[in-house]
């Protein structure tokens, strides 16, 4: 990354040992710009056994108890699963993705949060 500082600039490289808290930064913990980021390295895992939910409730009727909803349990959730609630002018969205879990146990884990009104559900497994 290229940092700058006034009228000079200056190349850091921002690792797990050294800059640790840009890396955190730039991974989208900090939510600004930190620099010019020159060039990135990536460590690749292969994920099998996943299953991805897609649940769209077509109003906003709804919208502040899914959000509350939404961010209390994001606390506790299990670190296999990640999702994302997208809001647009004409529905909400839940994009869910869990490792080694099927389609019931992704459902028994996101209960409260669709019990919350009527989602349409779509599930892709691989």
């Amino acid at each position: 990354m290229v940092a700058a500082g006034g009228r000079s600039a200056k190349l850091i490289r921002a690792c797990e040992d050294d800059h640790s808290d840009l890396l955190w930064a730039c991974r989208g913990g900090g939510g600004g710009n930190f620099g010019i980021a020159t060039s990135y390295t990536f460590a690749l895992h292969e994920l099998s056994d996943v299953t991805f939910l897609v649940a769209r409730w077509g109003n906003h009727d709804h919208l502040a108890d899914l959000l509350r909803r939404w961010q209390r349990d994001a606390l506790v959730a299990d670190e296999k699963l990640t999702s994302a609630l997208e809001i647009d002018a004409g529905a909400i969205e839940l994009f869910a993705l869990r490792h080694g879990a099927g389609r019931q146990q992704l459902l028994d884990e996101l209960a409260p949060l669709l019990a919350i009104g009527e989602a349409e559900l779509t599930f892709i497994k691989w």
